[in-house]
């Protein structure tokens, strides 16, 4: 799983010092005008918004269990910090729980009456950057989940990422996603109407820039233009015999090509940057052709080739694939696999030429 933006305890150093809360005077959108100056105790907000978009008892609630999640043992962090973490906690008149911290916020969660949910692209001023996490030792939770009563939702944070945020929202059936968002978790969303109805239209579910899940692919498979990343574990246990990316593809993740028992050949397109996923024999047994793009980075086609960011010579769980690598001459991708370690990997020059392309591999980084 993608490391989130924001990691637990770095924000309780961070929050440690910003303990009063904020709140504007309008509704779900917060203007710069008309919160800059508006900043009250947490306790005469609390007083103030209880005839407005949520009541004190939930907002006491939504604090007491979160200090109870934050207590578990595999949270990294002490009951200072979790009382950092509490202090810092603000609430806007409409009930959306944000942090805030010196020329940025962060969005907790919602515990708001309304139906219709607004993420601003300021709180108080504040460029709302992205969502409140809780590291565990093996996963990462989001608050903002689970929120029965939103049944529309517009982004208007200008957001690269969204993480795995407002699934099992029973009632949402509308969602504006801004332009800006190049990268979607597999899990944000999931099991919404509104999920569910784009699944049950296309094979390939497109959030924003973003593929998030290609599982239900069949056959050749084209990646529409305009999406600019592959999610981790996109094309998982697919039954794709094929995969053509377009040239607006500058990333994939991680495991995408997981379980792909019937994959033969991928073309990455001329637009492919960075690369974490691999290819072992149990995973893309059938795989016989791969062709990179000529703007690859070094780490994105070592990894193919061994699952490591080093020049090394591949395992046996790898080196026994009968893959050809389709490269353009004077490339990165070239230089890595002409390296002395790859001798064995299978690699065929493209035709065509790539003026553009700049060779900046380092040198004599081999490891056999």
């Amino acid at each position: 799983m993608r490391t989130s933006r924001f990691v637990c305890a770095a924000l309780a150093a961070l929050m440690a010092a910003s303990t009063t809360a904020c709140i504007g005077s309008s509704a779900d959108i917060l203007t710069v005008e008309e919160t800059d100056t508006a900043v009250v105790t947490e306790s005469a907000a609390v007083e103030e918004a209880s005839a407005k978009g949520y009541d004190e008892a939930g907002w006491e609630k939504f604090k007491e269990d979160l200090a109870e999640t934050l207590k578990d043992g595999s949270v990294c962090i002490d009951e200072e910090e979790i009382a950092d973490i509490l202090d810092s906690l603000s609430i806007t008149d409409s009930g959306l729980i944000y942090i805030s911290f010196e020329d940025s916020s962060i969005v907790v969660s919602y515990i708001g009456s309304g139906t219709d949910l607004v993420i601003p692209k300021k709180i108080n001023g504040k460029t709302v950057k992205g969502f409140f996490s809780i590291n565990y030792e093996d996963y990462i939770a989001y608050p903002m989940n689970h929120i029965d009563n939103i049944k529309t939702l517009d982004i208007k944070a200008s957001l690269k990422f969204i993480p795995d945020v407002f699934s099992y929202c029973d009632a949402l059936t509308e969602v504006t996603i801004p332009d800006s968002v190049d990268e979607v978790s597999k899990d944000a969303f999931l099991n919404t109407p509104w999920r569910n109805a784009l699944e049950k239209e296309n094979d390939l579910l497109v959030i924003g820039h973003c593929l998030v899940d290609g599982s239900r692919a069949k056959g050749k498979v084209v990646v529409p233009k305009g999406v600019k990343c592959v999610g981790d574990g996109a094309f998982k246990c697919s039954d794709a015999t094929e995969i053509v990316f377009p040239n607006t593809v500058e990333r994939v993740g991680y495991e995408v090509f997981q379980e792909c028992k019937s994959l033969r050949k991928i073309d990455f397109g001329t637009g492919l940057k960075e690369n974490d996923s691999y290819f072992y024999k149990y995973n893309t047994p059938e795989l016989k052709k791969v062709i990179l793009s000529p703007c690859v980075k070094e780490t994105a086609v070592t990894t193919m080739i061994n699952g490591s960011t080093e020049r090394r010579k591949p395992n046996k769980n790898m080196d026994c694939l009968d893959i050809t690598y389709y490269y353009y001459k004077g490339t990165i991708a070239d230089d890595v696999l002409n390296d002395k370690c790859f001798k064995k990997v299978k690699k065929s020059v493209l035709p065509g030429k790539t003026k553009s392309i700049k060779v900046t591999a380092k040198k004599g980084a081999s490891k056999v």
